[in-house]
């Protein structure tokens, strides 16, 4: 539990497929596909130099206190 992981590209999960991410920071660097289910109490950061896909596809939101929460920066050139 715990380690930093990072994807360097597309990181995709499945339909009927299951990730736990834990406690981990998870750094994913490429596009982001969930057609399964993700658990984590960590951090998922898109860091990638380019412009990245989020997709959530079937994926409805379970948490204890309701809220996902998406933070954004910006990088002005």
């Amino acid at each position: 539990t715990g380690s930093d992981v990072t994807f360097n590209s597309t990181f995709r999960i499945l339909t009927g497929a299951s990730f736990d991410g834990t406690t981990s920071v998870l750094n994913i660097n490429g596009d982001f596909t969930n057609s399964g289910s993700i658990l984590s109490n960590g951090i998922l950061n898109f860091s990638g130099t380019v412009v990245q896909t989020i997709r959530l596809v079937n994926a409805p939101v379970s948490n204890s206190s309701g809220i996902v929460n998406f933070m954004v920066r910006f990088h002005l050139y």
